[in-house]
């Protein structure tokens, strides 16, 4: 997600969740372009917000038997449980393997999927 898409991509993210738009844009886009820039160790706090916006079920681990990074271990990404595989949410790539970048509003079962493409 680069940082022009960022209001086109909130505005699916909110329409898909019963959260108010006026107040939790603007809060749901600056955590969003913190996650952009943030270092990876932050990632997971921010995520937390995150979740907390979005009235989420927690935050989530993909982990590959590929991976083996002294901080992540196994885990190459985090999402934002909203209930299903298919659901609308944000994807942090810790590795940034699809678009060079790591933030993506997608469903974490999209994601996985073009991960595959990519050869995680």
């Amino acid at each position: 997600m680069s940082k022009q898409n960022i209001d086109e991509d909130i505005k699916k993210l909110i329409s898909s969740r019963s959260i108010s738009w006026d107040i939790d844009k603007l809060i749901l886009k600056e955590n969003i372009e913190k996650l952009l820039i943030c270092n990876p160790h932050n990632a997971r706090h921010i995520m937390l917000e995150l979740n907390q916006i979005l009235k989420g079920f927690g935050i989530e681990n993909v982990r590959s038997t590929h991976a083996n990074d002294k901080y992540w271990g196994k885990t190459i990404a985090l999402y934002v449980n909203l209930g299903d595989t298919y659901d609308l949410t944000i994807v942090y790539d810790i590795f940034q393997e699809i678009d060079g970048t790591s933030v993506h509003i997608n469903s974490w079962g999209e994601w996985f999927e073009e991960t595959e493409n990519y050869g995680k």
